[in-house]
C-alpha cells in the first residue's frame, strides 16, 4: 500500500518557463487532498537553499515533510534513495523521466 508521493520539482510542481517561482494553478488543492492520504515528499536536483526557497515562494513548502525532502546535485543517488528506503511504499511522480525510468519498471504503479 501506498503511504507517500515523491514529486520532482521543476516540470512537476513549477511551471519551469516562469522567472518567478509559481505553481499549476490548482496545484496546493491538490496537494492538500493527496496529504490526507498520503505523506508527500520532493526530490529535486540543484541547490538545496534555492530549491527550497522556489518552494516557500510559491506557497507549497509546508505541505511536504521536511525528513522526505531529497534535494542534491545527483539525481539519480536521490531517486535511487528514495526507493531504497521507501521500497513498496511510495510513487515517484515523475516516473518517466530518464532518471527514473529503470526504477519504475520494476514497479507496478
Amino acid at each position: 500500500m501506498l503511504k507517500y508521493i515523491f514529486f520532482d520539482i521543476d516540470g512537476t510542481l513549477m511551471k519551469t518557463k516562469s522567472i518567478i517561482p509559481e505553481v499549476h494553478p490548482d496545484t496546493r488543492q491538490k496537494l492538500l487532498e493527496l496529504k490526507k492520504y498520503y505523506k508527500l515528499g520532493i526530490y529535486s536536483q540543484g541547490f538545496k537553499l534555492i530549491q527550497l526557497g522556489k518552494l516557500k515562494l510559491a506557497g507549497i513548502l509546508d505541505l511536504f515533510d521536511e525528513n522526505n525532502i531529497f534535494i542534491s546535485h545527483n539525481k539519480l543517488a536521490l531517486v535511487k534513495k528514495i526507493e531504497i528506503h521507501h521500497a513498496d511504499k511510495s510513487y515517484n511522480s515523475d516516473e518517466n523521466s530518464p532518471e527514473c525510468q529503470g526504477i519504475s519498471k520494476n514497479r507496478n504503479f
